[in-house]
């Protein structure tokens, strides 16, 4: 998948455009699998994906991400698996 990645710590120069495997990200489902229970495309929701965070588009096991809670946006749920791994 493509996502924008740095390798270095810079201005916005140092972030590029990579085919990688799969970071936290929060988005809204564009398409299930047929054997897909817990969601419909629409839903909005938040996942720790490993790498690929900032990408277009994630797939996903269906046991991975969560709703998204309706009074948080896409941009706070994104931090909640974050958050939780750093205050263990």
């Amino acid at each position: 998948m493509k996502a924008i990645v740095y390798s270095k710590y810079g201005s916005p120069d140092v972030l590029e455009l990579k085919e990688i495997a799969n970071l936290t990200t929060a988005g809204q489902i564009e398409a299930v699998g047929k054997s897909v229970t817990r969601f419909r495309p629409g839903d909005e929701v938040f996942a720790e994906v490993g790498t690929g965070g900032f990408a277009e588009f994630v797939t996903l096991s269906e046991e991975l991400p969560a709703l998204k809670p309706a009074n948080l946006t896409f941009e706070q749920a994104a931090t909640v698996p974050m958050a939780a791994e750093t205050t263990q």
